[in-house]
């Protein structure tokens, strides 16, 4: 291919993510940083890098999975493997930092689901309601410490029935395919490893699901919004998704 060519080739935007990820695997691979070596607190490379804080997580949540780093409860985060070539990056890392930005999808919910409060607390039949029970006395029996894939389906199942309640075909395809995408393992990695890991914010998120079922079965979509809004404030707050 000659360099006339080149210019033919599509422009690649990077994410803030993908940014902190390449630089992290840059340091590793010229061995500024080797295995075993402990990476700044993630408030550090926030701050220094201009971004927020959510962005690190994401970014550290990546290189975890893809076996680069590893991240110690309590102790920060480390790095898992000496790195010297492009190929040893492995085809993990690069699947994690293309896939849908979970904080993009997370925010397009947050948008979206409280707005369907009407059409859900007006249209939700008796068998809709009895679903959502069921689904909910699922939820409620996790322990997502033992088990958070169980709580990952049960929380989904829940949310995915409350916008077929509302009887909206276009609405439930939207909420549908945006739990589709949070099904990814990236998502998954940062909410068990920031939210799921405080005991206290798996009781307030169970208590707030009650709230949100409450609201349905009194018919009161004032309530169901208030619910909804704080039930994604929690994690909004927890995971600082808006900061920075």
């Amino acid at each position: 291919m000659d360099a006339a060519e080149d210019l033919l080739n599509p422009v690649l935007v990077k994410s803030k993510t993908d940014i902190i990820v390449e630089r992290v695997v840059a340091l590793v691979k010229t061995g500024q940083l080797k295995a075993g070596d402990q990476l700044p607190p993630e408030r550090r490379i926030a701050e220094e890098a201009g971004v927020s804080r959510a962005i690190v997580r994401e970014a550290l949540c990546a290189l975890q999975l893809a076996g680069v780093v590893e991240r110690k409860g309590g102790a920060g985060s480390f790095v898992a493997v000496d790195i010297h070539s492009e190929d040893l990056i492995g085809t993990s890392l690069r699947t994690q930092i293309m896939a849908p930005d979970p904080y993009d999808v997370w925010i397009a919910r947050e948008a979206f689901e409280p707005s369907l409060a009407y059409l859900i607390t007006e249209n939700a039949t008796d068998t809709d309601l009895a679903e959502l029970r069921s689904l909910l006395a699922k939820l409620e029996s996790c322990t997502p410490g033992e088990h958070p894939e169980e709580f990952f389906e049960a929380d989904e199942s829940f949310h995915a029935s409350l916008a077929r309640a509302s009887h909206n075909n276009s609405a439930a395809s939207l909420i549908t395919s945006l739990l589709d995408e949070m099904r990814d393992p990236l998502w998954r990695e940062i909410k068990a490893s920031y939210y799921l890991v405080q005991p206290e914010n798996v009781v307030s998120s169970k208590a707030t699901h009650r709230e949100i079922l409450m609201a349905v079965e009194k018919r009161d979509p004032k309530a169901y919004k208030k619910a909804m809004e704080r039930h994604f404030h929690e994690l909004d707050s927890v995971l600082e998704f808006h900061s920075g």
